[in-house]
């Protein structure tokens, strides 16, 4: 027929790297002592058949990232080294199916992200505005004020 297929796109050498960097990063083990030091409660709240709580070991933010498909799991380091504080969004009547992570940065708000990195929706987002605002938190430019 004249056409000839390759049996592996010519990317597949690249996407494989990365996945092995990424995948090195989630294997590797961290002390819960240490990550204990590091949560802060405080920002812990509920409200309107929501809860949003710090993580509590390295190995809920690993899989915050698997449920949720992206990359918290990469930020454990900086949460041990006191950069980032990572915050889970949940439904009070599922507390432990992931909804979105929120990262916080030099009590700014930097992120919120849902399944795949998407945006949270519009109730979510008004939410999470009224949580930043009665726990005296900014919110990062990239995020909709509602």
């Amino acid at each position: 027929m004249g056409v000839r297929f390759d049996k592996y796109p010519k990317f597949l050498k690249s996407v494989h790297d990365i996945t092995a960097l990424g995948f090195r990063k989630f294997r590797t083990e961290y002390s819960e002592e240490i990550f204990e030091k590091c949560i802060d409660r405080k920002y812990n709240w509920r409200y309107n058949g929501y809860i949003i709580r710090c993580a509590e070991s390295a190995d809920e933010v690993k899989d915050e990232g698997a449920q949720l498909s992206h990359c918290v799991a990469s930020y454990v380091e900086d949460i041990i080294m006191g950069k980032s504080l990572i915050l889970f969004m949940r439904k009070e009547k599922e507390p432990e199916k992931s909804v979105l992570t929120i990262e916080i940065r030099n009590r700014v708000v930097k992120q919120v992200r849902g399944l795949l990195n998407a945006s949270p929706t519009e109730e979510q987002s008004k939410i999470i505005c009224k949580w930043a605002k009665e726990k005296d938190l900014k919110l990062s430019e990239l995020l909709e004020v509602y």
